[in-house]
């Protein structure tokens, strides 16, 4: 019979309206089992783990850049270099006569998405230059790159000479 009056004591107080929740709460939290938190280890860890990530990449860094150091142009072939150096003039040389004549825009669009292609595959290959095997061989086509701008530029100048020739024709005949 005890267990039955239980059973009717506890049914009376949940069906009560005036249930003090705080208490309730209070009640419960008592029975629930406490965990210990070990925050302070995993500080600890973490800056243990900084200071030791911190001394090996600083120990590193020297050998990285030593590693990582590109040659230069000269250092991979000098004669190579030398007339890298000449063909950069030609082409500025063509780029400064180039500017003396008056482009239309479609010959002009044409003509930059050429040279912007050209550039393009230059970056690639001095990209490439730092890390090939065949460093003589990349060096070779950018000097190459260089080639194909001098003559894109020159070409377009005998377009615009051409054009130029044919314009003062017609005011020649048709006056």
């Amino acid at each position: 019979m005890k267990f039955e009056d239980q059973i009717r004591n506890l049914r009376g107080e949940m069906d009560a309206d005036d249930i003090n929740v705080g208490e309730a709460w209070k009640g419960i939290e008592n029975e629930l089992p406490t965990r210990k938190t070990y925050w302070w280890l995993a500080a600890a860890a973490a800056a243990v783990a900084l200071v030791v990530v911190t001394f090996w990449v600083s120990s590193d860094a020297p050998k990285i850049a030593e590693v990582e150091a590109p040659l230069s142009v000269e250092q991979i072939d000098p004669e190579a270099a030398k007339e890298k150096q000449e063909l950069e003039k030609l082409y500025l040389a063509s780029w400064t006569k180039l500017s003396d004549y008056k482009f239309e825009e479609a010959d002009l669009e044409i003509f930059l998405n050429e040279l912007d292609e050209i550039n393009a595959c230059e970056q690639d290959l001095l990209v490439r230059l730092g890390s090939a095997s065949d460093q003589l061989d990349v060096l070779k086509k950018i000097v190459d790159q260089y080639r194909k701008k001098i003559r894109v530029v020159e070409r377009m100048i005998r377009d615009l000479e051409k054009k130029k020739r044919n314009e003062n024709k017609k005011l020649e005949v048709y006056g």
